[in-house]
């Protein structure tokens, strides 16, 4: 599934900034490359971090990443070239004017999917697109994680974005999903999740293209999506190390409050609940839900069911029937209502009772391991006296 790489790097959205200077200090190496105290200002001011040590390792991990990424050979890709050429065109070739900006800047954190296509496509290639967003759309109204579908990016000021994506986010409320749009770069689908208005004062400096800084910088920000894209789409664990994973970490998944695993089942009377229990007795617990779905015509549509994991408060007739709480309404058509399935009071007893969670953690603790597996490899030297002196101006 094609993915725009913009977005995962505020670098493609915003106009690059040359900052760096002969002469400055270096302030740190990452691996072979060394990094200025200038170039390091540079990404600082521009931060919402405002903590210049929790900036600082993230700015580490962004190079080190930048490092992995050539190692792995994707700066090679005819996919990076071409991504590289348009956006230095589209963006170095900009000369804005030294302008003082002053007061509130809105930043926000948003998430997106976009479908890359150029202004001039085919028709064959805009139906595709179109067809390919309409049902990520769907899937995302139902409740779909981006994480899956499409990219959640980092915070990012809202005056730096396309002006397509200015005018979307305008009409949406939190978490609310645009209907897909187009821009210059493609169809677009996006969402916000967090605002804040920064005090910030800055100016804004030329952008020469006399250095060769910002297309330095634009490489690095597409090699890091590539990488994080590539990651990702390798992310296809196996159940086995999932499995592991719960097992090491099952204590972490417990909980306070009893839970109920099984099903709640609506019958007209109890001749014909009897009638049900007969027939799921032949099945495992973890297969009555798709037994239901087989049900012989006989008993198709006598009943109505539903099945899950769930908590006190989480349904009526399970507090009622499981947890001896609460009461309920017979569903309507249905008065007879019994449940099947067993209480959990400790916590989950496996993977498939946690299973969303068990995956975020297992993902997390990937993501992780890849760090300090990098951290390994290429050696960091910080130079704290010129730490001590880099310039926040504009992070207060």
């Amino acid at each position: 599934m094609p993915r725009c790489l913009l977005g995962i790097c505020i670098l493609l959205l915003v106009p690059v900034m040359c900052m760096q200077a002969q002469g400055d200090a270096v302030l740190m190496k990452v691996g072979p490359d060394a990094v200025s105290k200038g170039e390091f200002e540079y990404y600082y001011r521009r931060s919402s971090n405002r903590d210049l040590h929790l900036f600082l390792q993230s700015f580490i991990d962004y190079r080190l990443k930048v490092l992995q990424a050539m190692e792995e050979g994707l700066d090679t890709l005819d996919e990076f070239r071409m991504q590289k050429d348009y956006y230095c065109k589209a963006y170095l070739s900009k000369r804005p004017e030294p302008k003082p900006l002053r007061g509130g800047r809105e930043w926000i954190k948003l998430a997106h999917v976009t479908f890359p296509m150029a202004q001039h496509a085919g028709k064959n290639q805009e139906l595709r697109g179109k067809q390919q967003m309409d049902s990520l759309y769907a899937e995302l109204k139902k409740g779909a994680d981006w994480q899956t579908i499409g990219e959640e990016l980092p915070w990012v000021q809202t005056r730096f974005l396309l002006k397509e994506w200015q005018e979307q986010l305008a009409r949406l409320e939190k978490g609310q999903v645009s209907p897909p749009f187009y821009s210059p770069q493609g169809i677009h689908l996006i969402a916000w999740t967090e605002k804040r208005v920064s005090d910030v004062t800055e100016s804004r400096p030329v952008v020469t293209r006399e250095t060769d800084y910002g297309t330095t910088e634009v490489a690095n920000g597409l090699l890091v999506a590539m990488l994080d894209k590539a990651e990702r789409a390798g992310q296809r664990y196996s159940e086995e190390g999932l499995k592991a994973y719960f097992n090491l970490h099952r204590e972490e998944y417990g909980w306070g409050m009893p839970h109920f695993r099984g099903m709640v089942i609506h019958c007209r009377d109890k001749k014909e609940a009897k009638a049900i229990k007969k027939y799921l007795r032949k099945y495992p617990a973890a297969l009555w839900a798709e037994a239901m779905e087989r049900m012989p015509a006989t008993v198709a549509g006598k009943c109505a069911y539903e099945s899950g994991f769930y908590r006190i408060g989480d349904n009526v007739y399970v507090d009622k029937l499981a947890f001896k709480c609460g009461g309920f309404e017979p569903k309507e058509g249905y008065p007879y209502t019994w449940v099947l399935g067993e209480k959990l009071k400790k916590g989950p007893e496996n993977l498939e009772d946690v299973r969303d969670k068990v995956v975020d953690g297992y993902r997390k603790q990937q993501k992780k391991d890849r760090m300090e597996r990098l951290k390994q490899k290429y050696r960091v030297e910080i130079n704290e006296e010129v730490l001590k002196t880099v310039n926040n101006e504009g992070n207060k």
